[in-house]
């Protein structure tokens, strides 16, 4: 029987949460199987395993992990997908990872070695975001681990550094890319397009996860690490965080987004980048003009909190904990709110938030 790994490689914020909780709850059909690391998202086992500096990962980073303790964590991580291999039945195996694809090359190609000592062919799929979108997104990943600058250019997605070395490693035949956009999709569903395109029988339920945050939320977070020491170090830091996220997540509010005249010039320096993702997924990744009202074009921008948006965080931190003393100015009070959100999430339970490294 001829057997296919399947290596997701998401990247972030192209519904890849939604893709893995449904690959790990509601994955029915027999001739597919979600690899059994134990955790929802493979990220951390996989590039703990293989990265060559592990302990620079701001996961192992933030919960204050020296190199010998990421050595241990390292180890279990070999342990964990030797098993899932071990144990694996199913004609075709997932794998699922959003950070995947940032490992250097030499890292990816012990990766495709081990998988191919187990498997007769390893398939790489993944959702292209056209830019402004990508680096509106990559936005967010940033300011939910430290003080992020607007500095456009760092955000830019380089895709074909990215995704070429991916056709080198696997074989471009055995890479598939999709432009992410809801008009592709069915029913605009990015998780149905993820299961239709690898003919997996469709899931039952669908578990979706909302992990884009706010203008407002964003804002908090920019004035948070403005304003205070953010998160610090600890070992339950990535399980508060990843409690303080989801609160967050219910903040209300307009979308956040880059003004144009933050990302056009981004763009514009990278036409040929731009052209050949283009080319290689048969798609354009072009842009339609939107209403920039509120679009953030400056720091500045960045702390102007409007009253509705502090009304909406009060209610969030309301909910868990107090409310502090409101502050002179909005940006100081709603870093003080996400502070004071953290802190009561200091005793955040292993049993509701999974914790994604070994």
């Amino acid at each position: 029987m001829s057997r296919n790994c399947i290596v997701h490689i998401g990247p972030a914020k192209t519904g890849s949460s939604s893709i893995q909780q449904t690959l790990f709850k509601a994955l029915t059909d027999p001739a597919f199987e979600y690899a059994r690391l134990g955790v929802t998202n493979h990220n951390m086992r996989l590039c703990t395993l293989y990265s060559q500096s592990p302990e620079k990962f701001d996961h192992h980073v933030q919960r204050g992990q020296v190199e010998t303790r990421v050595e241990r964590k390292k180890l279990k991580a070999r342990e964990s997908f030797d098993h899932a291999l071990a144990v694996a039945t199913a004609p075709a195996v997932i794998f699922s990872g959003e950070s995947i694809a940032s490992l250097a090359d030499n890292e990816l190609t012990a990766m495709r070695d081990d998988l191919l000592t187990h498997f007769d062919t390893v398939t790489v799929v993944g959702y292209v975001r056209p830019p402004r979108a990508t680096m509106q997104s990559a936005y967010q990943q940033r300011i939910k681990s430290k003080f992020t600058p607007l500095a456009t250019p760092s955000l830019y997605p380089h895709y074909r550094r990215k995704f070429e070395k991916l056709d080198t490693i696997f074989g471009r035949e055995n890479v598939k890319l999709w432009r992410f956009a809801a008009e592709d999709f069915p029913d605009g569903d990015v998780v149905r397009h993820f299961f239709n395109a690898l003919g997996i029988a469709a899931p039952l339920t669908i578990h979706r996860v909302n992990e884009s945050l706010s203008k407002p939320a964003v804002q908090a977070l920019f004035a948070f690490h403005r304003f205070t020491e953010g998160f610090g170090v600890g070992p339950r830091i990535p399980r508060q965080k990843k409690a303080l996220f989801a609160a967050l997540a219910e903040v209300p509010g307009e979308k956040f987004q880059f003004a144009t005249a933050l990302t056009d010039p981004v763009i514009a320096v990278n036409l040929d980048d731009i052209s050949w993702a283009e080319q290689r997924i048969g798609a354009s990744l072009a842009e339609p003009a939107r209403d920039e009202t509120g679009a953030i074009a400056s720091r500045d921008d960045m702390l102007e909190i409007s009253e509705a948006g502090i009304a909406a965080l009060e209610a969030c931190v309301a909910a868990r904990t107090a409310v502090p003393k409101r502050a002179p100015k909005a940006a100081r009070h709603a870093a003080n709110l996400v502070a004071s959100l953290m802190d009561s999430l200091q005793h955040a339970s292993t049993a509701d938030l999974e914790e994604e490294a070994a």
